[in-house]
C-alpha cells in the first residue's frame, strides 16, 4: 500500500507520465531492485535528464548508448 503514496509523488514531483512510471518500475524490477530507495534515485536521475513521457525516455536511451559506443 505504501507504493501507491511513492507513486503519486513521482507524480507530482518530477511529472512524469504513465508510461514513465511503468518504465521506472520495469527498470527497476529487472534490476532485482525494486525497494523505494533506488527506485527514488533513478527517479531523480531521470528528472535531472528531463525525461517527462515515454519520448523522452527513449531518447535518453539511445544517448546513453551513443556514449558506451
Amino acid at each position: 500500500p505504501t507504493w501507491y503514496s511513492d507513486i503519486d509523488t513521482w507524480f507530482e514531483k518530477y511529472g512524469f507520465d504513465e508510461q514513465v512510471i511503468i518504465a521506472l518500475m520495469d527498470y527497476c524490477f529487472k534490476k532485482s531492485a525494486l525497494h523505494r530507495n533506488y527506485v527514488q534515485k533513478v527517479a531523480e536521475s531521470w528528472n535531472l535528464n528531463n525525461i517527462k513521457n515515454l519520448t523522452d525516455l527513449e531518447n535518453y536511451y539511445i544517448q546513453q548508448d551513443k556514449q558506451l559506443k
